[in-house]
């Protein structure tokens, strides 16, 4: 199904069957994968939810593997992909960012800093601004100041 799939230790592992449905808040210090359903919050160290996952809440981790939907927030602070079968409804808040064409993304996003902090590098920006160039002429705006 997928390579982190095939290489998954289960060791330090929660996962959510397919056709499951979880309700309440995760908490997980290694890995969460998530075939079936989530509703609640998900903090854990790695996140992949798989082609027919959903998560509904908001999430926290290091690093996130989306190949299904994220409905509400998401931070991954050091990686966050999201694969031609991924969907975000949201703010996505991340250290790095990978979009595979066909990847779906609403809401809002921004980079995370590498401070002590862990503060914004930019402001947080909208699909709809970036599409329409808002975004854009907003930084040469600032610029021009």
């Amino acid at each position: 199904m997928n390579e982190f799939l095939d290489n998954l230790d289960s060791t330090n592992c929660a996962f959510v069957g397919e056709g499951v449905i979880f309700k309440g808040s995760i908490a997980a210090a290694g890995k969460l994968v998530v075939l079936g359903t989530v509703e609640g919050q998900v903090d854990a160290s790695e996140l992949l939810v798989g082609a027919n996952g959903i998560v509904k809440g908001d999430v926290r981790v290091d690093r996130a593997d989306i190949q299904g939907m994220i409905l509400e927030n998401i931070e991954a602070k050091v990686y966050l992909r999201l694969s031609e079968t991924g969907r975000i409804e949201g703010t996505a808040i991340y250290g790095e960012i990978e979009i595979e064409k066909g990847g779906l993304f609403f809401g809002r996003m921004s980079e995370r800093n590498a401070g002590e902090n862990g503060s914004l590098k930019a402001p947080l920006v909208s699909v709809a601004e970036i599409r329409s160039g808002i975004a854009g002429s907003q930084k040469e705006n600032k610029a021009a100041r």
